[in-house]
């Protein structure tokens, strides 16, 4: 059998299988798939899908055909037995933890070397974000509510995901509504005492939601 025994799938390489055990796929197809919902919550570069894919076909998780749509030609992926079998032992491993990579939060964390302008641009951009998130989302509800959606058999599963991301959306919006609106009070980004008992009341306030 083709390619290691030994071969340890990474969570991108399951991503990949998992959406090649709904259906056969280009990777122009995976990479679109990986671009429209996926980077959400996994966000992977289409140079890294396209080396991916090829890397699952070497190690035998994956197979390879030439077609051609029209005079365009192009190489489907299918997923062989070997590489179900490699994404049931992954899903059955213990999950990793989360993080996330929120560059608009990160510039906020460390504002204070910067302008108020390129902390409310930060939040603009966060906003901007959510509200795409929402517009994709917005579309998926047209689709699945029609049942025109291409992955009908998975909207179960779909769902339990769009909760969380679109809610993420939802949660995010609001918060660069907040921020925006505490922000522009601001005349400098320095402290002073109504920025503090402001951001104390916040942090209290947010801390009794817990309990």
């Amino acid at each position: 059998m083709a390619g290691k025994t030994d071969h340890t799938l990474s969570a991108t390489s399951a991503a990949l299988l998992g959406q090649l055990a709904w259906a056969d796929q280009s990777s122009y197809e995976l990479a679109k798939a990986m671009g429209a919902n996926i980077r959400f919550f996994w966000p992977r570069a289409g140079s890294h899908v396209y080396r991916e894919v090829k890397r699952l076909v070497t190690d035998g998780y994956a197979t390879a055909r030439d077609e051609a749509t029209g005079r365009r030609p192009r190489t489907v992926y299918a997923i062989t037995p070997r590489g179900r079998a490699a994404l049931a032992g992954w899903l059955a491993t213990p999950s990793a933890g989360f993080t996330s990579e929120n560059e608009p939060l990160l510039r906020l964390f460390i504002a204070t070397s910067g302008s108020k302008e390129d902390l409310l641009a930060a939040i603009r951009a966060a906003r901007e974000q959510a509200e795409e998130m929402m517009d994709i989302g917005d579309g998926l509800v047209a689709q699945f509510s029609a049942g025109t959606h291409p992955f009908m058999d998975e909207v179960h599963i779909r769902a339990l995901t769009f909760d969380y991301i679109y809610n993420w959306a939802i949660l995010t919006r609001d918060w660069a509504d907040r921020t925006e609106a505490e922000v522009i009070r601001w005349r400098t980004l320095g402290p002073n005492p109504g920025k503090r008992r402001r951001a104390v009341a916040r942090i209290r306030a947010i801390a009794k939601i817990r309990s």
